[in-house]
């Protein structure tokens, strides 16, 4: 299930499968990780450093400009987006 977890401006990082959201971790008791699911590197270090390439689920219109919206180890949703975690 997807869920929002960033709006427009947010800063995301994403740290051990943990979500931070303005420097602050989100509380989210209900999110369940499956290890039959397989290893999912963003799911470990996002944004990801800049020399890892983007894999699938991501979209690839977003994997070819997120890069533009990574400050230090965070990303900054654009303005008008929205960002979207989970499967």
């Amino acid at each position: 299930m997807k869920r929002i977890i960033g709006l427009p401006g947010d800063h995301l990082k994403i740290v051990d499968q943990q979500v931070f959201v303005n420097g602050k971790m989100l509380n989210e008791p209900y999110v369940v990780h499956d290890a039959a699911s397989g290893y999912d590197p963003l799911n470990y270090t996002f944004p990801p450093p800049s020399n890892q390439l983007f894999i699938p689920p991501v979209q690839v219109e977003w994997a070819h400009e997120i890069r533009k919206y990574i400050q230090g180890d965070e990303l900054v949703v654009p303005a008008g987006k929205y960002f979207a975690h989970g499967r």
